[in-house]
């Protein structure tokens, strides 16, 4: 693998045992071992293969060198543990998302091995299930096969296959349980909602992924929800961010567990996915158009929050440079104060001009506190630009401006820009 590939899976990924390489043996049928028994069975694998400490990873591969499994086996085992705390609400294994009759579905229940072979590019990720037998007690085991060049193996596609056979699983027991068979589990669940799941646990790309789709919103880019959130929407299926945010709507009501076991009940008995499906398991009600509408006011209401702590945007910088314009008639601005029309916005350097004297501290509070939770979070130098640019709002509310005030506030905004991550 690639360096930058190492770094993308050790940033995910927590610590896992090695284990040393000894002498190839047969495979044995574990399903009906206890899980100690199997761990210490798996422990005695070949010299090309590595099991996570708990033994539900395992990484094979000849292409593979032990560090690359190390990695790799950290990194599903890691996407495992942030799926279970995400369902459940906190951290533990015994976490479990019930389908319909009672049967739990929870990635603490089920094995992955990951198989890599070098070949030519591209590379190529596929998956299959295999279920233990109805009368035997084990455990159901993904399998998950990478074939292409090492170099090219992505930590982000990898999980989102991982994470897209967690949901396959969960939608074949569902349906043994209801006595149903889906007729294909494997078209039951879009790629793109196992890959905006995966996407929605990375923390260092959460405001980025925001402020993208932020301003394709903004810009009128994005469609209407029943199309965004179809089973094979290509704006969700071409663009991560957008799929992570559709993801993250969906997260962001309460009772995650249930909402997740009511998607799969219906997929389980044969519902197809539809934006409607996927409004009711978010909103409580199969209406895409209200969804819709929903989705607007969640991502309004996020413009403000700290998604990625100590990172900064260039949208978010635009986003309030933006908000610092003063339009007649709010923010303390009569409606009287008007340059052009009346409904005309007007650059914040306005504050400064002598005429506007009587009006400009009450201006200047408010948009001193919108800085004020711009700052909130955010790295050293978009914060040192926020308190230089509180300053001199705070030197317009005592009426104590300088000539050079107008300036510098000019320079506070390509500070604010500079002190992006330039996405």
């Amino acid at each position: 693998m690639t360096a930058a590939a190492l770094v993308a899976l050790a940033a995910f990924a927590a610590p896992v045992a090695p284990v040393a390489p000894v002498a190839p043996v047969a495979r044995p049928d574990l399903s009906s071992q206890s899980p100690a028994a199997r761990i210490a069975e798996l422990r005695r694998g070949d010299s090309f293969r590595t099991v996570s400490s708990d033994g539900s990873v395992i990484v094979e591969g000849e292409a593979l060198s032990l560090a690359d499994r190390i990695e790799i086996s950290g990194f599903v085992s890691d996407v495992r543990r942030k799926a279970l705390e995400l369902f459940r609400g906190g951290a533990g294994d015994s976490a479990s998302m019930r389908a319909p009759g009672g049967s739990p579905f929870s990635p603490a229940a089920s094995h992955v091995t990951v198989s890599v072979v070098e070949a030519p590019s591209p590379m190529r990720l596929s998956s299959r299930l295999l279920l233990p037998d109805d009368a035997v007690p084990g455990f159901a085991t993904l399998i998950v096969e990478a074939s292409g060049p090492v170099s090219e193996l992505d930590a982000h596609r990898l999980g989102a296959v991982v994470v897209n056979g967690w949901m396959r699983l969960a939608v074949l027991r569902g349906g043994r349980d209801a006595g149903k068979s889906p007729a294909s589990p494997s078209a039951a669940v879009p790629p793109w909602f196992s890959k905006g799941l995966l996407r929605s646990l990375d923390s260092a790309l959460r405001q980025a992924d925001f402020d993208s789709v932020r301003a394709k919103w903004g810009a009128g880019m994005l469609p209407p929800f029943d199309a965004l959130a179809s089973f094979g929407s290509p704006w969700a299926e071409s663009d991560d961010a957008l799929a992570a945010q559709l993801v993250s709507f969906w997260l962001s009501f309460p009772d995650r567990p249930g909402r997740f076991s009511r998607l799969v009940d219906a997929l389980s008995s044969t519902v197809p996915w539809t934006a409607d499906l996927f409004a009711l398991s978010a909103i409580g009600v199969a209406d895409s158009g209200r969804a819709d509408a929903a989705f607007d006011k969640w991502l309004v209401s996020r413009e403000s929050a700290v998604l990625t702590p100590g990172v900064a945007t260039a949208a978010g910088a635009r986003r309030l440079v933006s908000s610092l314009w003063l339009v007649p008639g709010r923010d303390g601005v009569p409606a009287s104060a008007a340059l052009s029309s009346p409904s005309a916005a007007m650059p914040p350097e306005v504050l400064f001009l002598p005429e506007n004297a009587e009006w400009a501290p009450f201006a200047a509070a408010r948009l001193r506190r919108k800085v004020q939770l711009a700052a909130a979070g955010r790295g050293d130098a978009w914060r040192a630009a926020c308190a230089r640019l509180e300053s001199i709002l705070e030197r317009v509310e005592r009426g104590a401006t300088v000539p050079e005030d107008a300036d510098r506030m000019r320079a506070c905004f390509r500070d604010l820009a500079a002190a992006t991550s330039g996405r």
